[in-house]
């Protein structure tokens, strides 16, 4: 205790002894975590046999302190990190430990990891009130704890943009709370932006994470000065049990959403859901323009069998090279779509689940081997993506959109697997009856034929029982909303 007070009120702040004494608190934290999870579960036990709490006063001035320490948090962090940005670069911003660690932000770094302690109170004022206690809210309570203590002592140099990040968005958290709790009526898009802000927050610490320490990671491709692809190659290649165990983290979190769901209700997220389907419209529709010109050229130049056989401008210019490793990474946040199903309670299917868990490692395995035939595969899903998350934008405005619309996207699918069919054949003939060499692997052929057959008969079922069997469930839904109306 005598340590915490003088690292706490003696100035100046030094780092060192920062992390020495909080290396002492990574098994308390453990324990206090644990005693946590009890205390919280006892107490919403024990309320059952009880009125809730009113606990005005305690909440406002719970909010208050906690909306105030993250403004003032995300001040003196945001003029350190910007510092440190224009200093030493963006990327050494999250690989070097710097500045940022040190003086005034280096101790409200170290208030924020400190912190976490106090804002398990959250939950208790949450049980007492008898509020719904959701999965999400004691998990990342204690995790964030651990994860802060941990991280700290092991000098963790990306931590610069989690505690930042954490600090902006709760700033507008604990202040809407505060709103909120002295009975101000504030509009429900406020509280669909702070859940938004909360999403992009994960998706840049994920961009953040996948940053190799030799600068020759993700960030370094999407944000240098020119695109390399052997480099970008040996990246993926790398990042192949990465992709694999995010890939099987993805499935197991899915199902655990949708089992934490079952008796709660759904969530809205409008909001955040047109946000997110314009960005990937955007993306893809910029993908399509990007890519075309070079790949027609290529197949004008050198012909159609090329694109599939050698490694080819799509891979290796500037633009369109560029764009394809984009689409190799973008398999990673477009996982998200599927949080959204679970969490607004919408049917998960096999089809939807399996093709993003399956894509996502098949394209960093056939670009990492260099399998020339998946920029038919990239190049048909940027055009498809087009039009489904431009579909999905609308729907998600609530602008009726006519079933024929996504029967023609659920058609249009299908023929970007039959023609994907049709490369991979002709690819499989060549190898078979020739002695060239071609960029193909057999384990790169093989993972694209099982995605490819296997996403050819799951699509072809659904758009058979979706647009046919018993007079096709979307049009029924379709004409059951019109009279609803």
């Amino acid at each position: 205790m005598d340590e915490l007070k003088r690292i706490a009120f003696t100035a100046p702040f030094r780092y060192e002894e920062a992390v020495r004494f909080t290396s002492t608190l990574r098994n308390f934290g453990i324990y206090f975590s644990v005693l946590y999870v009890i205390t919280i579960f006892s107490i919403k036990f024990v309320m059952t046999r009880f009125k809730p709490f009113q606990l005005t006063t305690a909440l406002n001035l719970w909010n208050t302190w906690l909306a105030v320490f993250s403004v003032l948090g995300s001040f003196f962090t945001s003029i350190a990190l910007f510092s440190e940005i224009s200093n030493y670069g963006f990327v050494a911003s999250y690989t070097k430990i710097g500045d940022f660690f040190e003086g005034t932000s280096g101790y409200w770094s170290w208030l924020f990891c400190l912190s976490k302690f106090a804002e398990l109170g959250d939950t208790i004022l949450i049980v007492l009130r008898k509020k719904p206690l959701i999965f999400l809210h004691w998990y990342h309570h204690v995790l964030t704890l651990n994860y802060g203590i941990i991280s700290y002592t092991h000098h963790t140099p990306y931590n610069t943009w989690i505690i930042w990040l954490n600090f902006t968005v709760h700033s507008f958290m604990y202040s809407y709370y505060f709103l909120r709790s002295i009975n101000i009526r504030v509009p429900a898009a406020i509280a669909r932006n702070i859940t938004t802000m909360q999403l992009l927050q994960f998706f840049i610490t994920l961009l953040i994470l996948t940053h190799e320490p030799n600068d020759q990671g993700i960030m370094e491709f999407i944000f240098g000065s020119k695109f390399e692809f052997e480099p970008a190659r040996k990246w993926a290649s790398e990042m192949e049990w990465t992709i694999l165990n995010i890939s099987l983290t993805y499935v197991v979190t899915i199902f655990a959403i949708k089992y934490a769901m079952r008796d709660r209700k759904p969530y809205d997220l409008q909001q955040p859901l047109v946000i997110w389907n314009a960005l990937l419209a955007v993306f893809s529709i910029l993908g399509v323009a990007k890519i075309t010109p070079v790949f027609l050229k290529q197949i004008a130049t050198k012909g159609y069998i090329s694109t599939f056989t050698e490694i080819g401008p799509c891979f290796t210019d500037d633009v369109a090279g560029y764009w394809t490793f984009l689409w190799i990474i973008s398999k990673v946040p477009e996982l998200l779509d599927t949080i959204f199903i679970v969490l607004r309670k919408r049917p998960l299917m096999l089809m939807h689940w399996y093709h993003h868990a399956l894509t996502g490692y098949f394209a960093i395995v056939t670009y990492a081997n260099k399998n020339a035939y998946m920029i038919w595969v990239v190049w048909l899903n940027f055009i498809v993506h087009s039009f489904m998350y431009s579909y999905y934008m609308l729907r998600s405005l609530r602008i009726r959109v006519p079933p024929q619309i996504a029967q023609f996207i659920t058609f249009g699918q299908i023929i970007q697997f039959a023609i994907t069919h049709v490369v991979m054949i002709h690819l499989a003939i060549l190898v078979s009856t020739t002695t060239n060499n071609y960029a193909v692997t057999l384990r790169g052929f093989a993972l694209g034929t099982l995605m490819e057959v296997t996403y050819l008969v799951l699509w072809i079922r659904f758009y058979y029982v979706s647009y046919y069997a018993n007079g096709g469930k979307k049009y029924i839904e379709h004409k059951k909303n019109i009279k609803a109306q």
